[in-house]
């Protein structure tokens, strides 16, 4: 089995990823591979650009970006991603409102699933999510990985990623 790789989009920080590469990788011996995007291209490239080129590597994307609000123009990343076969994770609204600290927190704490998920060889979409059982007021609580559905192509004009989001 290949060492699975993870790759941190834009949108999380790079002092978080150098962080939990350094945390998880020493109790991992040096597994799984964690890469920001910064760390293969440059800041502000298009999804539509880098995605086509990390398919083929077998990546899994954490992102916090569904795609739904913000400068950037183009075809939403969980399009993209979807498009080119690439597994990712989306952090839920919630989650992506935590501080840096409590990303890294909520990360750790599916540690196991992520490297799992990284290691399947289906490619499809997972959200970070507070359980339903988690106190909805605060950032603490029980945080899962959920498999999302998505709807078919000729049905997504009608569809937002924001729809399936807390």
């Amino acid at each position: 089995m290949n060492k699975p790789k993870i790759l941190f989009d834009e949108c999380i920080g790079r002092p978080l990823v150098t962080r939990l590469t350094d945390f998880v990788t020493y109790h991992n011996d040096g597994e799984p591979e964690l890469c920001h995007l910064l760390d293969l291209f440059g800041p502000g490239v298009y999804d539509e650009e880098w995605i086509p080129r990390i398919a083929s590597e077998d990546w899994t994307v954490i992102t916090q970006d569904r795609g739904s609000k913000g400068r950037k123009k183009g075809t939403p990343l969980p399009e993209v991603c979807e498009e080119f076969g690439v597994t990712h994770i989306l952090l839920s609204r919630r989650v992506a409102q935590f501080s840096s600290f409590l990303k890294a927190v909520a990360i750790v704490s599916v540690w196991p699933q992520i490297v799992d998920i990284a290691n399947d060889s289906r490619k499809t979409c997972y959200r970070l999510e507070p359980s339903s059982h988690s106190d909805s007021t605060s950032n603490s609580g029980k945080l899962v990985l959920k498999k999302v559905l998505r709807p078919p192509a000729e049905d997504r004009r009608l569809f937002r990623l924001d729809d399936l989001d807390d």
